[in-house]
């Protein structure tokens, strides 16, 4: 379908002055529907390599091609995404959703930031959610799957009784004390509900217990990963007479993990992917998990996950290498926000949204983020227009509010990205930060944030000049 056509068929509502245009760019919502929402820009050609993203569907596709050829199990793919935070990955996943359904395939995905402490995730409360997921969602969308027989609840069952083998089972016989209900028998379908519940409640509260339920749980790996493929193999079964492609898992917001561990602490993303990348990669289904941008920089990633190199979502180029204007990607952006913005010559000084543009960094967060700073002091000014000097008094506070005390405690390491313009192993945390962002023109660069360039005496600090002025508001 075209973009016309998709525009045509839902209400396509464009911002008529600065109140709703400060509404509509908010950089907390993603696109719904990724490539379907009628806000949706193309950036690929901005970002360099999202090629190979929208190469996975046909990759996968051929994988099942093949093995229906040949009879033999599909080769299938473990994919790491990752980015900045704010870069559109989740418009970005979702477009591809939509790109592997249109293909036949059956997307199971959701978000570890609703299910899980993302300051303390282990493999096992991964995998058990994974199969969780495919059975919940499997079982709700099985008419429109066309699938003869619903996924047999032993099968998920049989996952959750591994609990029985831990603490967890203290607790619930605990819970059902307290609550008289003693006709809940050992081992019957309420029970193993209950073990599942429990465990659930223990993640999210951050309980030292669930560090000790997955010690216990670690001797019983092997029998976990078969029990859970066993249902996934269920699943592809019904899916094949269906006529389906296959299943496709997409753990979502992973990348968002914090926090390292200390002693018996919490879980970090190295022990997540890089000591359990094996249980990881146990599902026999394609798999995608988004990781946090710094584990790139983990010297072992490449061995643990040969099958590719981890997809990533760069900015979008407004500058070069030399730090001139990239003009391609500077229109890219103007058009994002021309899709949002009834007149935006009428709402926004050409000027103005040139320098938002290019101070953003080809963040997408961020250049929202600047925007509707800068409509806020229109507005306080009871102005129709976002003139230079609010785009520039928008820069200064968000630089100030975001950057400053960040910036200043890693002036060593951004002097060297500044003259390599690479990140190297062990300054991954620039990245995590946004103090350093990552760009591609065919090969990956980076360079420092140019709000943090606007920060006073950094510049001449990171020995790249003065600052530009900045007429009204701060001047050096």
């Amino acid at each position: 379908m075209s973009d016309s056509s998709q525009e045509n068929a839902r209400t396509v509502f464009r911002a008529p002055d600065l109140s709703t245009l400060h509404a509509i760019c908010d950089p907390e919502r993603a696109l719904v529907g990724g490539k379907a929402h009628p806000y949706h820009v193309d950036l690929s050609s901005g970002r360099g390599n999202c090629a190979r993203l929208q190469r996975v569907t046909g990759a996968m596709r051929a994988a099942h091609e093949v093995a229906r050829q040949t009879g033999e199990t599909p080769v299938y793919q473990r994919i790491l995404l990752t980015g900045h935070t704010g870069t559109g990955k989740s418009t970005e996943l979702s477009s591809l959703t939509t790109d592997l359904e249109a293909a036949g395939f059956h997307v199971v995905r959701f978000s570890a930031q609703d299910e899980f402490n993302l300051s303390d995730v282990g493999w096992s409360d991964v995998l058990i959610e994974v199969a969780h997921q495919i059975w919940d969602q499997t079982l709700a969308r099985r008419q429109q799957l066309l699938l003869s027989l619903p996924p047999g609840p032993s099968l998920i069952e049989a996952i959750d009784r591994f609990l029985e083998r831990t603490t967890v089972t203290a607790v619930v016989r605990h819970q059902t004390e307290l609550q008289a209900e003693g006709e809940v028998a050992l081992g019957g379908p309420v029970w193993v509900a209950r073990l599942r519940a429990a465990y659930k409640s223990l993640w999210k509260s951050g309980s030292e217990r669930v560090r000790e339920i997955r010690r216990e749980l670690e001797p019983h790996a092997e029998d976990l990963h078969r029990a859970i493929n066993a249902l996934i193999g269920q699943v592809e079964r019904l899916l094949q007479k269906a006529g389906k492609q296959g299943l496709v898992v997409v753990v979502d917001d992973l990348e968002k993990m914090r926090g390292p561990r200390i002693g018996s602490g919490p879980h970090s993303a190295v022990e997540l992917f890089v000591d359990h990348a094996r249980d990881l990669q146990g599902p026999n289904c394609h798999i995608i998990y988004t990781v946090p941008l710094a584990l790139l920089y983990n010297n072992n990633l490449p061995d643990l996950f040969p099958q590719s190199q981890p997809y990533v979502i760069p900015m979008i180029r407004v500058q070069q290498r030399d730090r001139t204007e990239d003009s391609a990607g500077t229109a890219l952006l103007e058009q994002l926000l021309r899709k949002r913005a009834a007149d935006l010559d009428t709402l926004m000084d050409p000027e103005a949204l040139l320098t938002l543009i290019r101070l953003s960094g080809g963040h997408l967060r961020d250049y929202l983020r600047l925007v509707r700073l800068a409509c806020n002091y229109a507005l306080d000014e009871e102005k129709v227009q976002v003139t230079q000097d609010h785009a520039l008094a928008a820069i200064i506070e968000f630089s100030d509010s975001t950057y400053d005390r960040l910036a200043r405690g890693e002036v060593d390491n951004l002097k060297r990205v500044a003259g390599s313009q690479r990140v190297a192993a062990g300054q991954g945390q620039l990245l995590q930060n946004l103090l350093v962002l990552e760009y591609n023109d065919g090969r990956t660069w980076n360079d420092i944030h140019p709000c943090v360039l606007e920060l006073p005496g950094i510049k001449a600090e990171l020995g790249l000049g003065p600052p530009r002025q900045q007429p009204g508001f701060r001047a050096e």
